[in-house]
């Protein structure tokens, strides 16, 4: 899957189930994914390193995944 198709599916699973994730995880995918902050900004906009940006990033990803795996409603078409 080229960049550009999976950044689109990972947006438009945020979109669908955004309210299942914590403030945290809103907050840095959308800093990241719709603001276009690079991990590096968000890390110092959280004083957090960007290990710690990256790692949430990746988990929620993952658990957007899971969601869309068991409820498929980006793939219905909501």
């Amino acid at each position: 899957m080229e960049i550009i198709e999976q950044n689109l599916r990972i947006a438009s699973m945020y979109d669908i189930y955004f309210k299942l994730l914590t403030d945290k995880q809103q907050e840095y995918m959308t800093a990241y994914y719709f603001d276009n902050l690079s991990i590096v900004e968000i890390a110092k906009k959280e004083n957090v390193s960007t290990q710690s940006v990256s790692d949430l990033l990746i988990r929620t990803v993952k658990k957007l995944e899971k969601y869309e795996e068991a409820l498929a409603l980006l793939e219905r078409g909501r």
